[in-house]
């Protein structure tokens, strides 16, 4: 972000990218114009530091936040929505690609899909089958079982019964305190109850805590059983 200097009006609008798991690009100006176009990810700190420094600079009248539809890109999205939001941004906007940019970036956006299959969301999170995916042939994975918006339920291994109910600083806590582990791999699963809002939480401390070995599952029928117990226990309180 340290090209040339450009007009006011050309860099009133900062346009990001989404295209899945941390990959993003960004410019300012309309796609007629891509001015300073960067690539870059979430997860390198001297590029987010670069990019967030380049937009506090220029202060843009609106930020377009375009997620592509690749996998936890929504999670991402959620993930720069709170950056800008604590940087005082205030005129966020989740937009999808026009013609020039889906062409140039080679991908889709993932809003069409979400307008169309409001009865089954959360399958737009999990990783499409070419992806490369966490494959737990050990059975000690870290299970998160993601009961509502502010309780998951975890256990670790194949024994979905010794587990325990937790909130998310709880597990926040857990994983802070797990990842120096190089074999610590975590499977996330979705219950009946999960929300949009519930996923990303969980796929933000993902990133927050820089886990590098995730994956998300549908739960199983043993796991629905427990889930089920759970929230028929709390609703009868």
């Amino acid at each position: 972000f340290t090209g040339c200097k450009s007009g006011e009006k050309e860099t009133s609008r900062l346009n990001v990218v989404l295209f899945g798991y941390d990959s993003i690009a960004c410019y300012y100006g309309s796609s007629a114009n891509m001015i300073d176009l960067r690539y870059g990810k979430l997860t390198d700190t001297v590029f987010m530091d670069s990019f967030l420094t380049t937009a506090i600079d220029r202060r843009p009248d609106t930020i377009f936040l375009k997620p592509g539809d690749g996998a936890l890109v929504l999670g991402n999205w959620e993930y720069l929505d709170t950056l800008f939001k604590r940087n005082h941004f205030d005129k966020r906007i989740i937009d999808s690609f026009d013609d020039k940019e889906q062409h140039f970036f080679h991908t889709t956006s993932i809003l069409p899909f979400l307008r169309e299959r409001q009865n089954e969301p959360l399958r737009l999170f999990l990783p499409k089958d070419d992806e490369p995916q966490v494959r737990d042939t050990s059975g000690k994975a870290f299970v998160v079982l993601i009961l509502t918006e502010n309780e998951v339920y975890t256990y670790n291994g194949r024994d979905v019964t010794n587990g325990r109910k937790c909130t998310y600083p709880e597990l926040q806590s857990y994983l802070s305190a797990r990842k120096p582990d190089h074999d610590f791999s975590v499977i996330i699963k979705p219950g009946k109850n999960s929300t949009y809002k519930s996923v990303v939480n969980v796929l933000d401390l993902m990133t927050i805590e820089k886990i590098k070995k995730y994956k998300m599952e549908d739960i199983t029928d043993e796991e629905k059983v427990i889930i089920n117990k759970i929230l028929n226990e709390k609703a009868a309180l």
